[in-house]
């Protein structure tokens, strides 16, 4: 046997890789939290590094103990999938404290907690799921054999918070309750704060299978579901197969369905990219599957793409004048309604509405001729390393450069945010670029020059006319010219 030891968080996870003369065995993992350790076999795990048909011992640590002041760190695959398998077989672990510390991406290896009622912090980091439509529930870790995939988690319990945490990804609804973030919220109290999805739905079932965008339905009566400041801007496609006229009646733009609970949404925004016409009915905010329950949705609002022409059924009990206003502007204006100043979640840039906690862009204004100003970006929240380049509007890519245009004319800056690692060299913030154009408008008394082309008139570099340039940089017809 050799060993391989690699680390993975701020505490060691060791892969152990094992040759097998009578083939593959099955894969064992250990998990070890505080004092305990766990064996486990066939739980998902990260197998990048691990050569394809080898027999694989693998320990996970996870750091943290799960208490308010000592929570659950969770940063990589393998960690969720061991704090998941804690959550599902060990009671005491079902009303845990976690904090997401890096961004996380699945492949078909997603463990859902079941019954988790705790809190989750995502502190502003993103989890994705890449899911094939070959992964039927039937056959996935610990997803219930009667029901869909989709989920962060499961069906939860009593008293459950995620908070500034985004999904994107692909998920596949191929039975009943589809959600994002929770499958089936049927505990009393369940809170989604600053939370954004932005996650491609691919319902796969034809009529009666409840799809929303966060959360797939909620059975229990006089429950308290609570959504604020949350953003549903994914899509949502058909994957069904069979006849053309196939319907998909059954959805909310954040829940897919609810009985005789109580439902908040406030200051929150549904705007998906992308409603394929068979999702022929789509209620903005929820679905009512039975009973009265009670839905309030203050400050919130929704906006479908303009080639939607399915039906689009504000209840009367939610309101009927919740379409989002013509511009970004008016739109995070309304969203902000009634929020104080220094906890107001949403900004509007370049025409895009964007849920604070995840903004990323790059900005850049007030840029005149001679008086270039430095882009800043927003959302750069592991203070990484920035570098802005440049190029003529509309120019092929491999024209960027990182000299800053000084001539007037239209030009577009891109910025490249380099990804964060910890002490230990795990990415904890993933690297991301953004664009943006933008104008050098030129000074009027060039503008007079240029009227004037013919007259060659030239000027130095502090407006002082010239007769005769000889060697430097002029200005000639309002742009800067080298002279050899």
């Amino acid at each position: 046997m050799r060993t391989i030891q690699q680390t993975v968080s701020r505490l060691l996870a060791v892969f152990c890789l094992a040759a097998c003369a009578m083939g593959a065995a099955a894969q064992t993992t250990t998990i070890i939290q505080g004092d305990e350790s766990v064996t486990v076999e066939n739980m998902p795990t990260n197998t990048t590094n691990m050569p394809e048909g080898s027999p694989a011992y693998i320990t996970v640590i996870v750091p943290g103990i799960g208490t308010a002041d000592m929570p659950f760190l969770i940063g990589s695959v393998d960690e969720w999938n061991a704090f998941a398998w804690l959550v599902n077989n060990r009671t005491s672990y079902k009303q845990s404290h976690v904090k997401i510390t890096a961004d996380i991406t699945f492949i078909n290896n997603h463990a859902q907690p079941q019954r988790f009622a705790g809190n989750i912090d995502g502190q502003g980091h993103t989890i994705t799921f890449h899911q094939s439509d070959v992964v039927e529930c039937i056959n996935y870790p610990y997803a219930d054999p009667n029901g869909s995939w989709g989920g962060l988690v499961f069906h939860i319990g009593n008293n459950l918070s995620i908070r500034n945490l985004r999904l994107a990804g692909t998920i596949w609804n191929n039975r009943y309750d589809c959600g994002t973030f929770i499958q089936n919220a049927d505990g009393l109290n369940t809170i989604l704060y600053n939370c954004q999805s932005s996650v491609v739905i691919i319902k796969t079932i034809k009529g009666g299978s409840f799809t929303g965008g966060m959360i797939g339905g909620s059975d229990g009566s006089n429950h308290s579901i609570i959504i604020k400041n949350c953003l549903v801007d994914g899509r949502f496609t058909s994957g069904y197969t069979g006849e053309e006229e196939a319907s998909h009646p059954l959805n909310g733009g954040f829940m897919g369905r609810i009985n005789n609970s109580k439902l908040n949404i406030s200051n929150s925004y549904v705007h998906p990219q992308e409603v394929d016409n068979r999702f022929n009915t789509f209620y903005p905010f929820s679905n009512v599957y039975t009973g009265t329950p009670s839905i309030t949705t203050p400050n919130s609002y929704y906006k479908f793409p303009e080639d939607f022409t399915g039906l689009i059924t504000a209840l009367e009990n939610q309101g009927t004048d919740k379409e989002a206003p013509a511009t970004a502007a008016e739109t995070v204006e309304a969203l902000n309604t009634g929020a104080e100043e220094d906890s107001k979640a949403w900004i509007a840039h370049n025409d895009t509405v964007y849920l604070k906690t995840f903004a990323k862009y790059v900005d850049i204004v007030g840029w005149t001729w001679g008086s270039p100003n430095q882009p800043t970006v927003y959302g750069n929240n592991g203070d990484a390393p920035v570098t802005y380049l440049y190029k003529e509007k509309g120019a092929d890519d491999d024209t960027y450069t990182t000299e800053q245009p000084t001539a007037s004319g239209d030009y577009t800056v891109l910025a490249v945010v380099a990804e964060v690692k910890d002490e230990t060299g795990r990415v904890i913030w993933n690297g991301w670029t953004s664009t943006m154009d933008f104008t050098i408008e030129p000074l009027a008394d060039i503008q007079a020059v240029e009227a004037d082309a013919d007259t060659q008139v030239w000027y130095d570099l502090n407006g002082r006319r010239v007769n005769k340039p000889t060697k430097g940089v002029y200005i000639q017809n309002g742009n800067k010219v080298v002279v050899n």
